[in-house]
């Protein structure tokens, strides 16, 4: 499901933590003024509860950032955005693509079915692209920028 950072060494006394484990996993990216893409996004996987994966979006948008979940059919998807979307244009992609105005990038990941830990992105998932499009204009309609 995710490779272990090469530098890391199978030893608590080397400092490997087999309850934290850094990966990249493909997502979703949706920029404000190209086509939406399949990217490396680098995370991070935490053994808390049932598992839990944190992306490390600073490579795609600066600041704090806002996640939101959103189902289709049998899958979870996180969307993560920039807290503060004012410094950024219009998202060209997303209103062609879901009719929504709204500032930032987006980043777009697919949980797991049975763990809250994210995975890769299904690059042939062309038809789940227009349904977490339909899904994001549901969700940001009434958040217009």
């Amino acid at each position: 499901m995710f490779t272990r950072n090469r530098s890391c060494r199978a030893s608590f006394n080397s400092g490997f933590n087999p309850h934290e484990i850094d990966a990249e996993l493909f997502a979703l990216y949706v920029p404000t003024d190209a086509n939406a893409r399949l990217t490396r996004v680098p995370v991070t996987h935490f053994a808390l509860n049932r598992g839990m994966t944190i992306p490390k979006w600073s490579r795609f948008f600066e600041g704090a950032a806002r996640a939101r979940f959103i189902h289709t059919h049998n899958r979870t998807y996180m969307v993560v955005t920039p807290a503060d979307r004012s410094r950024y244009p219009v998202s060209q992609t997303l209103y062609e693509k879901a009719g929504v105005t709204r500032r930032g990038p987006i980043l777009i990941f697919q949980r797991a079915a049975n763990s809250r830990l994210l995975v890769n992105m299904n690059p042939s998932g062309e038809w789940a692209r227009d349904f977490i499009f339909d899904k994001l204009s549901d969700v940001y309609a009434d958040h217009e920028d």
